[in-house]
C-alpha cells in the first residue's frame, strides 16, 4: 500500500479479495471530506481463476461489484483471450475536472530463469533479506536515497515496496518453476522505461512478459528491434477521452516457449498463487490534505 496526499495505491497477490476494501475506502473518504476523482482496478488474466474467491472469480463478477460503487465506470480487455491479457476498470468522476495521471509502468513476467529463482527460497545460504536484495542485484534498481521495505517469505517468495519522494515501486516474486511469476510496477520517468525493462529482463530472464504503460505518449516501438531476444506477440492502446492519458499494452515471448495458459497443472500441483491485482484511488487534490509527505515514508508496508 502506498498512501499519498492525493491518492492511495493498493497492490495485492494471491487469493486476497482486494475489492472488498472498497466500502471502507468510500466511507473513510467521506469522513475526510474527500471526493474520488478517478478510480482504476487492473490485473492480468488468472492462471487458476477457479481458486479465487468472490468477487474475483471472473472479470465479469469484478465489474459488477465495482459498478455497485461506480456505475458509470468502463471496463477494458487488452490482448487475446487465449493468451496473456490484461483487464482494467476505470471510473472518472463526471462532475470534476479529470486529473492527469502520473506515468506508470507494470512489467509482468512468467517462465523465469530457474537459477535466478532459486535465490528466493529460504535455505542454508539465507543470511537476511537485505543481503538477498543485494545478492540478487535487486538493489541496483534503486537510488541510495530510496526507502526500501523488502520481505523474504518462509519457505519461499519475496516482495518489496520502495519509495523515493513520489516515486514508488513494488515487486513480487513467486519462484516455483511450475508457476514462476515476477511483477514489477513503478512510476519512474517515462523516457527511461526502455532502460528499466532491459534491466528487469537482465535480472529475471523470463520466457515471456507483458508491459502495461500509462503515459501521455506511446513510449515503446513494438518491433523486433525493441528487445532482441524476444518477439512481439501483440500490442494495444487506448486513449482515455479528455485526460490526455494513453494506456499501452505489449506482449513479448522468447522463441520456442509457450503461453502459461497452455499449461494445465495436475490435481496434485502446489503452485502458489501469483496473480496480481491493483487498485488506484485518487482524490480531488483541492479538497483535503489527508497525509503529509513525510508521513508517507512511514506508511510503506508490504502487502
Amino acid at each position: 500500500m502506498f498512501v499519498f496526499a492525493d491518492k492511495v495505491i493498493i497492490k495485492t497477490c494471491g487469493q486476497i479479495t482486494l475489492l472488498k476494501c472498497l466500502p471502507l475506502l468510500v466511507e473513510y473518504g467521506k469522513r475526510a471530506s474527500a471526493v474520488e476523482s478517478r478510480v482504476s482496478f487492473s490485473r492480468r488474466n488468472f492462471l487458476f481463476p477457479e481458486q479465487q474467491y468472490f468477487p474475483h472469480t471472473s472479470f465479469k463478477e469484478e465489474v459488477e461489484y465495482l459498478k455497485q460503487h461506480f456505475p458509470t465506470g468502463d471496463s477494458y480487455i487488452f490482448g487475446p483471450h487465449d493468451c496473456d491479457h490484461h483487464y482494467m476498470f476505470v471510473y472518472h468522476n463526471p462532475i470534476l475536472e479529470l486529473p492527469k495521471s502520473t506515468p506508470s509502468i507494470e512489467i509482468l513476467m512468467t517462465g523465469l530463469d530457474r537459477k535466478v529463482m532459486r535465490q528466493f527460497y529460504r535455505d542454508e545460504n539465507f543470511v537476511s533479506v537485505e543481503e538477498l536484495t543485494e545478492r540478487s542485484r535487486i538493489q541496483t534498481l534503486f537510488q541510495s536515497s530510496t526507502i526500501v521495505d523488502a520481505h523474504s517469505f518462509e519457505p519461499l517468495g519475496y516482495s518489496l515496496n520502495s519509495l523515493d519522494g513520489r516515486i514508488y515501486s513494488t515487486l513480487h516474486i513467486t519462484p516455483q518453476p511450475e508457476c514462476s511469476y515476477v511483477s514489477y510496477e513503478t512510476n519512474y520517468e517515462p523516457e527511461k522505461f526502455h532502460m528499466l525493462i532491459d534491466n528487469i529482463l537482465d535480472l529475471f530472464k523470463p520466457e515471456s512478459f507483458t508491459v502495461l504503460i500509462v503515459s501521455d505518449t506511446i513510449p515503446l516501438d513494438s518491433t523486433h528491434e525493441v528487445f532482441p531476444n524476444y518477439f512481439p506477440r501483440g500490442t494495444a492502446n487506448h486513449e482515455f477521452t479528455g485526460t490526455g492519458n494513453v494506456l499501452t499494452w505489449y506482449s513479448f515471448r522468447k522463441p520456442g516457449t509457450f503461453s502459461p495458459l497452455q499449461f494445465q497443472p495436475s490435481a496434485s500441483s502446489t503452485c502458489a498463487f501469483h496473480e496480481d491485482s491493483a487498485m488506484f484511488w485518487e482524490e480531488e487534490k483541492s479538497r483535503h490534505q489527508l497525509w503529509e509527505t513525510e508521513e508517507v515514508k512511514e506508511e510503506v508496508i508490504s502487502c
